[in-house]
């Protein structure tokens, strides 16, 4: 009995929060009775407080670029209540990438991850394991643990069709048009929030997106001091370890943050490890009308080799099948034996270093600048440095293949470590143009102009027969060059109170050129103009508050990548 009058006394506060122009407002943290963060604003503005007593309780709620606002309510059963927040002068630091986003009213399908909820998971993994709950979102790992290699696919599609961006800037190599996510290790623990396009998406900077874009967003600059480590282990000998620091607002302008991180695991397959280090250092200037910002990242990874997989019979343990496996791929007896008794965490290289290594550093400089209350401008210059290489013990080579001449006529074969490296630079400029004509239209003009200059060239480090070769010998050597321009113009019409109409026309242009030889050795030269349109259109229904129609149009195309300009 007396449970039941507890429960009784338990009620239910539903809340929603827009803007003075009724729109809906997002990440607005609602505090009660002085106990902060008790609850936090949906997409829809929408926020539940559940197990409150009757009587009177004050409400506090906070959002970036509002004025905070405070009401006491009386409750004395369930209550659906409404609030409104006024917008202060200050740009949202949101401005750097709304260009290269959607949103409720662009008819397409995305989700968002806010800071709260990547926290909660963040525990070293990289961010395809974060994402893979979300919607037509599958993830992979190579080392079975999320810690290095990992993989994504949207929709089916791999990871050069998806368009991945940090604050409005591509990610994606730009020859490959890979992404690869152990570049940026702890980036999770620098991000505000992200928001995953399924499908074409919008019209964004970098290499076409056909099973979706994920845009990052970085974190955002906090006018309070704070200092914090994040410490975790795990499994297989999985350690994270990081410290953040930040000064908060001095002279109510000036912000200074940085982030330094390690992880490391065994990973779950033989080998499988991985030996990640990275920091992050942001500054910011912040008045009622201008944002500069300074973001510098840099990662740098060690991760064994594991890309090859398990075959079906091992993971079976069918020993019939796996003689049959070892037959037809022409296995050796020491190869053999590592199948046969390695059980599920069979890896097939066993060479003790056969690695990854690989650093990459990014450079981001952002100008925002609200020209009047219906005009935002944004300016950011970028530059990406990635230098590497990967290392492999290698059975039985052709020593012609590596432009080693053996000393003996009869030897045509050898064994050998090679490296293959890649030394490249990416840099360039996006912009865009943020005007709203009245309260029905608003448009935004955006682009950018990159290059890409990269260098790939493979030395051999060890022979067993080495021939006429000298101290790392150089095989092949391969410059590329990528110029990249495109401009696009989003413009969002709303007619009547419900039906809401998206219109996004990308222009696009590609000049590659490829010089050099290929691995082996053949000449390989390409020069190629490419020019794409890609149109988008979107619409959208409001039926009522919690329930809309939606739907879009699209088209994308990309250029060939690297692979298929050297096939």
């Amino acid at each position: 009995c007396l449970m039941c009058n507890l429960l009784f006394g338990q009620i239910k506060l539903t809340g929603f929060v827009y803007t003075n122009e009724q729109s809906p407002l997002n990440h607005v943290s609602i505090s009660i009775d002085g106990v902060s963060f008790q609850s936090q604003t949906n997409e829809k503005g929408g926020f539940l407080l559940t197990n409150l007593t009757s009587g009177t309780h004050k409400l506090s709620f906070n959002a970036l670029g509002y004025n905070g606002y405070e009401e006491v309510i009386s409750l004395f059963s369930d209550t659906t209540l409404r609030f409104n927040l006024t917008p202060i002068t200050y740009l949202k630091q949101e401005v750097l990438v709304t260009s290269t986003r959607v949103n409720t009213n662009s008819g397409m399908a995305y989700s968002e991850l806010d800071k709260t909820l990547l926290q909660s998971g963040n525990l070293g993994q990289d961010v395809p394991y974060i994402l893979q709950l979300l919607p037509s979102v599958v993830a992979t790992s190579d080392a079975g643990t999320g810690i290095g290699y990992t993989g994504i696919r949207i929709r089916g599609s791999d990871p050069t069709r998806i368009n991945v961006s940090v604050n409005g800037i591509p990610i994606n190599d730009a020859e490959s048009q890979q992404m690869y996510w152990v570049d940026l290790p702890d980036i999770l623990s620098s991000t505000e929030n992200i928001q995953v396009q399924r499908g074409v998406g919008s019209s964004v900077n970098g290499a076409g997106s056909f099973g979706g874009n994920i845009n990052l967003q970085s974190s955002n600059l906090s006018n309070e001091k704070f200092a914090n480590s994040s410490n975790s282990y795990g499994t297989f000998n999985t350690i994270k370890n990081n410290i953040n620091l930040g000064t908060g607002l001095i002279n109510d302008h000036w912000i200074f943050e940085g982030r330094l991180s390690r992880i490391k695991s065994d990973g779950f397959v033989n080998r499988g490890s991985a030996d990640l280090k990275s920091y992050s250092l942001s500054s910011g200037y912040i008045n009622k009308k201008t944002i500069l910002r300074l973001n510098i990242f840099s990662g740098k990874e060690i991760t064994y080799q594991s890309w090859n997989g398990i075959p079906e019979s091992r993971f079976n343990n069918d020993i019939n099948d796996m003689h049959n496996y070892i037959d037809r791929n022409g296995l050796d007896s020491a190869e053999s034996v590592n199948l046969l008794n390695s059980g599920i965490k069979y890896n097939y290289f066993t060479y003790d270093n056969q690695v990854d290594n690989y650093q990459q550093d990014h450079y981001q400089f952002f100008f925002s600048q609200m020209i009047n209350e219906k005009c935002n401008l944004n300016i950011a210059l970028h530059y990406t440095k990635g230098n590497g290489f990967y290392e492999e013990y290698k059975k039985n080579q052709n020593l012609s293949d590596y432009s080693i001449i053996a000393i003996d006529t009869l030897i045509k074969t050898s064994d050998l470590i090679r490296r293959k490296w890649l030394d490249n630079d990416f840099y360039g400029v996006t912009y865009n143009v943020k005007y709203q004509f009245n309260k029905n239209i608003n448009s935004t003009l955006g682009g950018a102009i990159n290059r890409y200059e990269g260098k790939h060239y493979g030395e051999v480090i060890w022979a067993r027969y080495a021939g006429s070769s000298e101290i790392r010998q150089r095989y092949y050597y391969d410059k590329a060059d990528k110029n990249d321009f495109n401009i696009y113009n989003k413009t969002e019409i709303s007619i009547g109170s419900k039906l809401i109409a998206f219109t996004d026309l990308q222009i696009r242009m590609v000049d590659y050129t490829f010089n050099g030889v290929d691995d082996i050795g053949n000449s390989k030269i390409q020069n190629s103009n490419i020019f794409f349109f890609n149109p988008k259109i979107g619409i959208t229904y409001k039926i009522n508050t919690s329930t809309t129609l939606y739907g879009s149009i699209a088209k994308a195309n990309k250029e060939p990548n690297r692979d298929d300009f050297v096939g």
